[in-house]
């Protein structure tokens, strides 16, 4: 882990959390393969519990996992933030339709 002296700024980290290995493996490449900096977890629990919340960046959830579901997490992650920490870290959901097509959306007739 990079750590930071007196002064010093640590880079942007994105952390990633999706229940499903593969979402979390290709979805994590491709964001190292653009240059940045992934931390991935497979529960909301394993995030909580571990995240690099000192870190400056921004959060991925997968809003339907099993144990706590994403906007669980965003609620936990909201209360363990000091105001105004939370408009520095912008968070993103995915998640799948009811057919499974992780990431797509439906649109109403």
């Amino acid at each position: 882990m990079k750590t930071a002296g007196a002064g010093a700024t640590l880079s942007p980290l994105i952390h990633l959390i999706d229940d499903d290995e593969a979402v979390r493996r290709s979805l994590g490449l491709l964001l190292l393969s653009r240059g940045h900096a992934v931390q991935t977890f497979g529960s909301g629990e394993d995030f909580l519990g571990s995240a690099q919340l000192q870190r400056p960046g921004c959060v991925i959830l997968d809003l339907r996992m099993g144990g706590l579901s994403g906007l669980q997490v965003f609620d936990a992650l909201r209360d363990l933030m000091t105001p105004p920490e939370p408009a520095k870290r912008p968070i993103g959901f995915v998640t799948t339709d009811d057919k499974g097509n992780k990431g797509k959306t439906r649109s109403k007739p």
